[in-house]
């Protein structure tokens, strides 16, 4: 049973207890200091003793390019280039695959796509990633060509 305080009612206190800044026992923080060197064990693990089942050394590798259910083409982050990911990407994006159509773009054009802005299809094949089929609009514009789209099926 746990000893945290609570009101007359027998809810607990709101701002009490293990994960709340100042009030956090010192065992608590104990445990999840340990806590988190042990994932940060476990990672160093993986890519010092076991390489070899990391990226593309791991049988399941399949290119580092996926389809999503939303029909998008996604590139995982170690095909793209340092300083592409670092100037365009990271704040966007963190660890997670970058979709192709926005890479490609930025790749090509070697600007940022901009906050309020869309990587448009213009054939509306959403894996046809060529540079010519790439525009970029504004989010407004984009919205109104769909729904133009969408009206005429």
């Amino acid at each position: 049973m746990n000893n945290l305080p609570r009101d007359s009612k027998g809810r607990f206190i709101k701002g009490i207890g293990y994960r709340t800044g100042s009030k956090v026992s010192k065992e608590s923080k104990l445990k999840m200091s340990l806590a988190k060197k042990r994932r940060k064990d476990i990672k160093e693990w993986m890519n010092k003793i076991r390489p070899d089942i990391t990226g593309d050394k791991n049988k399941n590798w399949k290119g580092g390019i996926s389809i999503l259910s939303n029909g998008y083409r996604y590139i995982a982050k170690s095909l793209i280039e340092k300083d592409i990911y670092e100037l365009f990407f990271k704040k966007t994006y963190g660890s997670r695959k970058i979709p192709e159509h926005q890479y490609i773009w930025v790749k090509f054009y070697r600007q940022q796509i901009g906050k309020g802005f869309r990587i448009h299809h213009i054939n509306g094949i959403q894996i046809d990633n060529r540079i010519e089929n790439l525009e970029r609009v504004s989010e407004s514009k984009h919205r109104k060509i769909h729904y133009k789209l969408d009206k005429q099926i």
